[in-house]
Parts: structure tokens; sequence; C-alpha cells
């Protein structure tokens, strides 16, 4: 079993849905949540803030969970960590 991190950067009414459709779909085991990360980024010469949601994601098959999230919740999107 592996976790897999996600951001998510819409509302909480709408993530508790994401949150049960993936234990529903018997593809994760657990779903750990980071609340108030906050993201910065550069545009132009203005810094811009953005507070995120990390989804922490235990799966025994990540490429039927990754299949899954990108079919049904666009705006869920992987996080990749080296």
């Amino acid at each position: 079993m592996n976790y897999m991190v996600f951001m998510y950067k819409w509302w909480s009414r709408e993530l508790r849905k994401v949150v049960n459709a993936l234990l529903k779909s018997w593809l994760v085991k657990e779903i750990e949540k980071m609340n108030y990360v906050q993201s910065f980024s550069l545009n132009e010469k203005n810094v811009k803030k953005s507070e995120i949601k990390l989804l922490f994601l235990l799966t025994d098959n990540q490429e039927k969970l990754l299949d899954f999230v990108s079919k049904n919740f666009p705006e869920v999107k992987k996080m990749n960590m080296n």
C-alpha cells in the first residue's frame, strides 16, 4: 500500500462528496486531509497567495485510483513530490 498526495482548491462541502465517493469506490483504504496549506506563486510583479487542502490517499492500486480521480474529479490534482 502506498500513499498518494493530491491538492484540492475548492469548497469544503464539495470535498466531502469527493471523500465519500473515493471511499465508496473501494480504491482508497484511508484518507487524511490537511487544511489551510498556503500556496504562493508569482504573477509578473505580484505574489499570489491561495489556500489549498492536501489529501493523502492510501491505496493498493495507484493506476486505477489515478484513472478514477482524473475522470470523476478533475478539480483534484495529483501532487508530485521528489
